[in-house]
């Protein structure tokens, strides 16, 4: 699983092999995924969630100071540093909706529920959201369910995540979360220059992907 660590012996053998000047436990507080280094309270907050890739997927930038704060940005959401402490940024609240084009949809009202001051949550998304403790990880629901186009996909907007449901996926793999992080980055981040890739950082263990 992704945010396991790795095996005593090989974290033991990896710091072995690093000069002795740079071997403490904080500069090694941190992983390699993907191409990007996750550290300090990042690397914290990430390593601790349980699921994360599920919920936040891999990182697509390093850390970097953004309006004033640290942040980084991962497939399906943003890690922001504020007063010492991670948060979810609520970027489903600035991702632009095409309203032309959306079908509405009609639930039964006995399959939800209404989590926090936000819309009903129902069926799938209802289920999905209990299971991954949606009201920490994905916030309030903003919108209703809708379908985009005719036979397009059904999606549900959040605080802090888009889900989409696809009835022909296996059960179980039916709902799946949008790369909230990944839309936000294209649309509101005019340096593409910190999508590429890193190298590792050589007092950080690695997590292989």
């Amino acid at each position: 699983m992704l945010r396991k660590s790795l095996p005593l012996l090989l974290v033991l053998t990896i710091l072995l092999t690093l000069p002795a000047a740079v071997v403490n436990a904080q500069e090694i507080d941190g992983g390699y995924v993907n191409g990007h280094n996750i550290t300090g309270k990042f690397w914290e907050f990430y390593n601790n969630t349980p699921e994360a890739l599920t919920l936040f997927g891999y990182p697509i930038t390093e850390a970097f100071v953004e309006q004033n704060h640290t942040v980084q940005y991962f497939q399906r959401a943003r890690l922001d540093l504020i007063d010492g402490e991670i948060q979810i940024a609520k970027l489903g609240e600035y991702i632009p909706k095409d309203s032309a084009g959306v079908v509405p949809v009609v639930v039964n009202s006995t399959s939800c529920k209404r989590f926090m001051e936000g819309e009903n949550v129902c069926y799938a998304f209802r289920q999905f959201y209990e299971m991954y403790d949606g009201e920490i990880y994905f916030g309030k629901a903003i919108s209703q369910v809708e379908q985009q186009y005719v036979d397009g996909p059904y999606v549900q907007y959040f605080e802090k995540a888009l889900m989409e449901w696809h009835p022909e996926a296996a059960e179980g793999q039916k709902v799946v979360l949008k790369d909230l992080g990944r839309m936000y980055f294209d649309v509101h981040n005019n340096n593409p220059a910190l999508l590429d890739s890193v190298d590792m950082l050589i007092t950080h263990i690695p997590v292989v992907v």
